[in-house]
């Protein structure tokens, strides 16, 4: 359901206001989608060298959240 719903509600508020995105602002909607994605997983990510950058700046925010997902 969070992947169904929620993230589609976050990647595009359109749907749901009457607003414009900028491209700016879509990028941020995507990471932040990004990363509610991650942490309702069950899989863990393995980082390296190679990954992308939101991955690698959010990855402790994100096993804090998995955590909190967990229980």
């Amino acid at each position: 359901l969070p992947l169904r719903f929620f993230v589609n509600i976050i990647k595009n508020p359109d749907f749901v206001f009457d607003i414009q995105k900028t491209n700016a602002v879509d990028a941020s909607l995507s990471v932040i989608a990004q990363m509610f994605m991650d942490s309702c997983s069950a899989g863990s990510h393995e980082l390296t060298k190679d990954s992308p950058s939101t991955k690698l700046l959010f990855n402790r925010d994100v096993q804090k959240y998995k955590k909190l997902v967990e229980k």
